[in-house]
């Protein structure tokens, strides 16, 4: 049998990598680790912690409006480069602390981009490293647009790092990216626009919450434009001219323009090709196992899985995944029934289960619950739900919500999903009062 370096070699820090890195070698495989970035992956160094402790702050600027008048009173300001300074604060120790857990585990690290030299083989820091299996859990990047003038933009990583800002802030892009941050930037006085190709904003969500959503952005001053496919960006040396076609041609100036377009695989450099790995260019093709069609000793996991969501639970369970069929072969495969996703603005929008849709055999419970004494005691304007329940057992089969405490509300609706309980399972049971949770359930 041929002798390799390692058992297995992961490429990739984030939670796929690393939870995958730890329960192999935790099972007495020899096992290593690489990555090009610090150690740690983008959700907690570059994403999710750093944007949602952001969103926090803004939060609390659109809290204090709301309740202006209402027995609060003064000003409230964003001083962004001390909050800047707060957010590097909370993440400064994670890479140093990933890197001490591998150590613990006897894992060894590779600080460097590796791309394959062989089936079973990665280059990394002038230096071929073989490997019995290998992971690809590189992570994603921000998509590329093509145009004239890309070269421009700045990414959602770069504006985590910046701690002076200008006046006037484009996103190119209105999913999650651009809808958080454009809250967070509104709140710290910034003059926010993003321009979206599609006919709506966060097209993976119910469209009536959306639309709540969009109202109220418009009210923070957001300007977002629906139908705007970005041809060209210039500059004159004082300012960003984006020019976009639609129903007509229109231009619009920025101080800064943010690519906000979504986020692909990782994997177009990694040199797929020397390892036989069938690929179209950003997706590799896998699997129910996660499993190369091409090579079976390459497993792919977290946002490096073009088939799979960008969340970070579901890198975690796509890397625990991998590791048991590693281990104790292919028997295993992902389950992504009723995942819960969250946009961070304010208010949040979420959602999990299944679409609110007319045409489905389903009961569709929606409720504008914005003038009640959940919304309306926090100086809120805007909240609503839509339940989805099957019409014959009356189980619940999604949920979509837009208000305060949704991203912790969501999750009672997912396990419901999952476990295949009733609103009747749910009214049974005695719930803390007043509470978002209490007041939804008490509705359906």
């Amino acid at each position: 049998m041929p002798k390799f370096d390692y058992d297995l070699f992961v490429i990739g820090t984030g939670e796929a990598g690393s939870t995958a890195a730890h329960i192999c070698s935790a099972a007495g495989w020899k096992v290593a680790i690489a990555d090009d970035n610090p150690f740690g992956g983008t959700c907690s160094l570059r994403g999710c912690n750093p944007k949602r402790t952001l969103a926090g702050i803004a939060e609390l600027i659109y809290r204090h409006k709301g309740m202006t008048g209402k027995g609060i009173s003064g000003a409230l300001q964003i001083d962004w480069g001390e909050s800047i300074y707060f957010k590097d604060e909370m993440t400064k120790g994670i890479s140093a602390m990933h890197e001490e857990s591998f150590s613990r585990s006897g894992i060894d690290m590779h600080h460097g981009f590796a791309t394959f030299s062989g089936i079973n083989e990665v280059f990394i820091n002038n230096k071929k490293i073989s490997s019995a299996k290998i992971l690809i859990a590189s992570g994603s990047k921000p998509r590329t647009l093509g145009i004239p003038g890309e070269n421009y933009l700045i990414t959602s990583d770069q504006l985590l790092m910046t701690k002076d800002l200008p006046s006037r802030i484009l996103f190119i892009g209105a999913g999650y990216i651009s809808m958080e941050f454009s809250h967070v930037l509104a709140a710290a006085g910034k003059k926010v626009t993003l321009l979206e190709y599609a006919p709506s904003p966060l097209m993976a969500f119910d469209r009536d919450l959306v639309s709540m959503l969009v109202n109220e952005s418009l009210d923070k001053g957001i300007d977002i434009k629906v139908n705007q496919k970005v041809t060209n960006i210039e500059s004159d040396g004082r300012r960003f001219l984006i020019y976009t076609s639609g129903e007509k041609e229109e231009l619009f100036e920025s101080d800064m323009v943010v690519n906000g377009a979504g986020r692909i695989p990782n994997v177009d450099q990694l040199m797929l090709e020397n390892a036989d790995i069938n690929h179209n260019r950003y997706h590799i093709k896998v699997n129910d196992y996660l499993q190369s069609v091409s090579n079976k000793n390459i497993y792919v996991a977290g946002d490096a899985h073009a088939e799979g969501i960008q969340l970070t639970p579901v890198a975690e369970m796509e890397g625990k995944i991998v590791a048991h069929n590693l281990l104790y072969g292919n028997f295993k495969t992902p389950d992504y029934k009723a995942i819960p996703s969250v946009v961070f603005t304010h208010p949040q929008l979420a959602m999990t289960g299944a679409p609110a849709d007319p045409s489905s055999n389903m009961e569709i419970i929606f409720q504008d619950t914005s003038r009640k004494h959940i919304t309306r005691r926090l100086g809120m304007s805007s909240s609503a739900f839509k339940l989805v329940v099957d019409k014959e057992t009356n189980r619940i089969r999604g949920m979509h919500m837009l208000g305060f405490n949704v991203d912790e509300v969501i999750n009672q609706f997912a396990e419901a999903i999952r476990n295949g309980k009733t609103t009747d399972d749910l009214k049974e049971i005695p719930w803390t009062f007043p509470s978002v949770t209490y007041d939804i359930i008490h509705r359906i």
